[in-house]
């Protein structure tokens, strides 16, 4: 008994978006053990610049949390100064 080549297309239609689903599910899954970015801190700082960094974190594919440093630098004149009184 020949099966038609129609069957045959479909039946590798359904097996193919089969396995798309299961990678998706275990994609969800990684990405919801991937912890919460850090917020902002200043990390180096001058008369006038201030080095703003925090950490953003990403699962890689083989499931180790990957870590992103995010940074800007903040220019003004006197940003060291607050209300009169050196910051450190």
């Amino acid at each position: 008994m020949k099966i038609p080549i129609l069957a045959l297309v479909l039946i590798a239609f359904v097996v193919n978006d089969l396995n798309a689903q299961t990678a998706a599910q275990q994609t969800q899954v990684t990405q919801a053990n991937v912890p919460v970015p850090t917020p902002y801190a200043v990390v180096r700082q001058d008369a006038n610049t201030r080095v703003w960094q925090r950490e953003e974190y990403e699962a890689g594919p083989n499931g180790k949390i990957i870590t992103h440093l995010r940074h800007y630098t903040e220019i003004a004149s006197g940003v060291d100064q607050q209300h009169g009184q050196t910051m450190e």
